[in-house]
């Protein structure tokens, strides 16, 4: 994976809003995701929001992250190697 893969992430969650995260995502971690990487939301207002537990809170970011990676790398990088 290259090494900007993170900016990358971050980049496509902010310039494509809410819709992308949404076809990649289920709903509750899409908004998760979004309300933290995208509005800097901090993870105890997320949890007071979403009706979650902190541990569920970062279960679902670290799914979102993994999910959007391997989004990233099958359709850009992997894409951009052909």
């Amino acid at each position: 994976m290259p090494a900007d893969a993170g900016a990358a992430i971050h980049g496509v969650a902010a310039s494509s809003g809410h819709g992308a995260i949404g076809r990649i995502l289920p709903k509750a971690a899409g908004r998760v995701f979004f309300k933290r990487e995208v509005m800097g939301a901090e993870t105890d207002e997320i949890c007071k929001e979403e009706g979650i537990t902190s541990s569920n809170c970062w279960v679902m970011l670290h799914r979102a992250r993994v999910a959007l990676r391997e989004c990233l790398e099958w359709n850009w990088f992997m894409g951009a190697a052909k």
